[in-house]
Order: C-alpha cells, then structure tokens, then sequence
C-alpha cells in the first residue's frame, strides 16, 4: 500500500506540477485516510468477532476525531498502524466489558475528570504533535491546531456529562470513548512515540 501511495502522489505531483512540500502533505493525507480506512474495518471485524462491535466503535470513533486536530505517533508502515489500531479498540471494549459494570457514577466520573485533565496538561504541552511525514512548523497552523484540540476536549466533556447524568446505563460507552481518549492523548507524549516506535521495530 506504501508503494501505491507512492507512486500515486508521484503521479499526482507530475500532473499537477505539484513542488515537493505539497507532494508530502498529499503523501500524508492519503497514508492517513487508507490507514483510517484499514484500521476501522479491522477493528469491525475484531470487534464484531468478540462480540463488542459497538464498544469498540466508540473507543475507535473518539481517537479518530481527537486524532484529527491532536496528531500523534504514526506507525511507519500502514500494516503497523492497521494491527495497532485492531488491538486497541477492541481491547478497550474487552475492558470496558469486564469493568463498567462494577463502576459506580461516583467512580466513573473521577476516572473522567482524571482522563481530562491529564488530557488539557498533555495538549497544552504536546499538541498538536506531528511526524516527519507531516511536519507541523508554522506558528498559526501549531495554533490552530492547539485551539482546535482544546475545544474538542471541552466539547467531549460536555458531552460525556450529560450522558453520564441522563443515561448513566451507558456507562461502558462512556468508559470505553473515555479510555479511546487516554490512548490517543498518550500517543502524543514522548512516551507514546517511543512506545509505538518499540511496536514498529517488534513487527519488523
């Protein structure tokens, strides 16, 4: 697939006289949008053969959206990216299974306030965190970005509170985009490349 992506934007480049900057960002959008692509249909299949298609829906859904605005560690290759994102998901939903329903609204909602503050304290350091693919340098883009990974937060604690409060049987949902959201705010620490360089170099 890295080699279609290839060679496509090359094809592109010649035909659009595109220069070398514009030929990478065009490289990055399409290695993310087939890497999105692949990682939702394998987490589809992982989750609807345990059994937790929907759980692991959420959790997918929520690191995607926050993934947008927030970047974060990229496998090298798209198959990395297409396992990882297989095992995550759905071993949220595995979580969320076993645990929500011994959590009471009390618990649930220190795990949430827990999960977003350490959320605001990791973008405010680290977002909008870029790869060598996608190198992020001006200064209104790093902004833009920052602003857009704030408001997101903010947005998703809204929403999950009033879930919590008028739904409160909906707590594995809740737990489960609460947990998608740990993972993909980790993925833009230094620990979280450095976890998912050590995976790269694991399936290599």
């Amino acid at each position: 697939m890295s080699n279609f992506i290839n060679q496509f934007s090359k094809h592109l480049q010649s035909e659009l006289n595109l220069n070398e900057e514009r030929t990478e960002v065009v490289i990055f959008g399409l290695y993310t949008f087939f890497s999105t692509v692949a990682g939702f249909a394998a987490v589809i299949v992982i989750g609807y053969l345990i059994g937790e298609l929907k759980l692991s829906l959420t959790a997918a859904t929520t690191i995607s959206i926050f993934r947008s605005v927030s970047g974060g560690a990229h496998s090298k290759q798209l198959r990395n990216c297409t396992i990882l994102g297989a095992m995550v998901s759905p071993g949220i939903a595995i979580i969320c299974k076993l645990v929500s329903p011994m959590l009471t609204v009390l618990v649930l909602s220190i795990i949430i306030a827990v999960v977003w503050l350490f959320s605001l304290r990791s973008v405010f350091e680290f977002a909008p965190a870029d790869t060598p693919k996608r190198p992020i340098t001006r200064p209104d883009e790093r902004k833009k970005f920052r602003r857009l990974s704030f408001a997101f937060l903010i947005i998703w604690i809204i929403a999950v509170l009033m879930v919590l409060v008028l739904k409160p049987y909906l707590n594995g949902f809740i737990l489960a985009s609460t947990l998608g959201l740990l993972w993909q705010v980790y993925s833009i620490t230094p620990d979280g490349y450095r976890l998912v360089n050590r995976f790269d170099k694991f399936l290599s």
